[in-house]
């Protein structure tokens, strides 16, 4: 440490966190992984699926799932600025069906926390008992953990979650929960 104080911001900085690493609660998805089909739920197997493939797991990475990048948020207003047509598969039809699609930005307020130069960038949250720790975003303004997969869906990722995709990956999402540690 050279010629550094032993307090320092640095060194404050790091025991931080190493001690934030120590957190990490196991949940049934940690069971899973190591093994167990049984951990989770069919549904619950869906949403990790989609989790993964629809490019949630670009942003929300590593064992925490999150908390590892800075990202700019929202990431596509470009595309919903002036985009408000979506292509809707229809099964019964061979022909692409559209239909309009609110692309309004749902936050007014972005709570003062702009970074450098007014750039929109927020520490990726951490996905570890995300179910237990409503509400959501910066500014606490959305109370369900599936209203904020859709708006994460519909302005991180430019897609439009249907319901039941929206159910699967919040029943993956509560495989996250462990027990939160009591002090």
């Amino acid at each position: 440490y050279d010629n550094e104080p032993a307090v320092s911001f640095k060194h404050v900085q790091k025991a931080i966190a190493a001690y934030e690493r120590t957190l990490l609660t196991r949940g049934n998805l940690d069971e899973f992984l190591e093994g167990n089909n049984e951990a989770i739920s069919d549904k619950a197997k869906k949403g990790f699926e989609l989790f993964l493939t629809k490019g949630c797991k670009g942003c929300h990475a590593g064992s925490s799932f999150g908390g590892l990048s800075v990202e700019k948020f929202p990431l596509r207003t470009w595309w919903n600025e002036w985009l408000n047509v979506q292509v809707v598969n229809d099964k019964t039809t061979v022909l692409p069906q559209f239909q309009l699609v609110d692309r309004t930005f749902p936050f007014e307020n972005i709570g003062g926390f702009k970074g450098k130069d007014n750039n929109k960038l927020f520490r990726v949250p951490i996905l570890r008992n995300i179910h237990q720790t409503s509400p959501y975003f910066h500014n606490g303004s959305i109370k369900e953990l599936k209203d904020a997969v859709r708006i994460m869906g519909k302005y991180q990722l430019g897609i439009v979650f249907s319901d039941e995709e929206l159910e699967h990956i919040v029943e993956f999402l509560k495989t996250l929960d462990g027990q939160i540690i009591q002090f």
